[in-house]
Order: C-alpha cells, then structure tokens, then sequence
C-alpha cells in the first residue's frame, strides 16, 4: 500500500469531518477514497443493530449494497 496515498486520504477525511456535511455524506466519500487505494473491488459501512438487522449505510457502489444480507 502507498503509504502517501493513505495519508492523502485520510487528511481529506479529516477535512470532511470539520465541514459542514452529513454523516452519509462523510461516509459516501470515505467508501469511495478506501476503494482508491486498498485493492478491493468495494467497500462499505454496514449499521448493525442486532445478528439480524443491518443495513448499509454508505456502499461504494451498487454491487456492494445488493450485498446485503436480508432480514431473518
């Protein structure tokens, strides 16, 4: 991993957390910048309130939210 990059990135999610955006907002754009430099084909944050219920909350793409798990 670039280390250069990682540094990049998380100072820009630094910056997201002094702005003025939403939650899903700074979590959209984190998903989006890991995928830039860890080699995974997605990524995303998932909300778990219990083993049974969860739901993404930011997905760096489509496939990754249809990745889902649904409800027992």
């Amino acid at each position: 991993m670039d280390e250069g990059r990682l540094a990049a990135v998380l100072a820009d999610f630094a910056r997201t957390l002094t702005a003025d955006f939403s939650i899903e907002q700074i979590l959209d754009h984190l998903v989006n910048r890991v995928v830039e430099i860890i080699p995974v084909t997605g990524a995303g944050v998932l909300l778990m309130k219990n083993e049974w219920e969860h739901h993404f909350i930011a997905a760096s793409d489509a496939r990754i939210r249809r990745t889902e798990p649904a409800g027992r």
